[in-house]
């Protein structure tokens, strides 16, 4: 008898989950959309990070840091890192996020910020970075840039940091 008194508030709460689950992607979408995001991007997005749907959507007085929101994440991402660190425009913006969709979690959030001091503290404008070859260099590493910027100005290579910081990656090309 208790086994079915369990199994009845099981099948009780599943419906509550999965509504529960389908408000949270609604609130997402809706966060994502009211922060400059399109349908295609959202769909990029959440085809390439699915746990997207997981985090909590707004920030409020319970979240103790703002990147662990959906609404925190995105407003760094889009507004302050593409829009007004690199100067991009909305759609260049949008575009970037469409091509390196893991710029939307945490940790791809971070990185890329720590990216973008590295080569403006080597004397990149804001202004040179190009937007198609973008995701290339934000989807590194800090450390693998670091690496990459210390061999270049090694003595075997003797690269001064004006010459590195004009290095652009290659655009991959797939031909179809």
């Amino acid at each position: 008898q208790q086994q079915q008194q369990q199994q009845q508030q099981q099948q009780q709460q599943q419906p509550l989950m999965r509504t529960r689950r389908v408000q949270n992607v609604d609130e997402v979408i809706k966060v994502l959309l009211e922060n400059g995001f399109t349908g295609r991007d959202v769909a990029a997005v959440f085809s390439h990070t699915p746990s997207l749907v997981m985090m909590k959507p707004r920030i409020d007085s319970n979240v103790d840091d703002p990147l662990k929101t959906v609404e925190g994440l995105s407003m760094f991402v889009f507004k302050k890192i593409l829009s007004e660190d690199l100067r991009l425009r909305r759609y260049d913006a949008r575009q970037v996020i469409r091509s390196c969709p893991n710029l939307l979690t945490t940790k791809g959030a971070k990185n890329a910020q720590q990216v973008i001091a590295l080569m403006l503290s080597l004397g990149v404008s804001s202004y040179t970075f190009y937007p198609p070859t973008l995701p290339i260099l934000l989807s590194r590493s800090p450390a693998q840039v670091f690496r990459f910027v210390a061999f270049l100005s090694s003595t075997h290579i003797r690269m001064s940091f004006s010459q590195i910081a004009s290095v652009r990656p290659v655009p991959r090309f797939s031909i179809s």
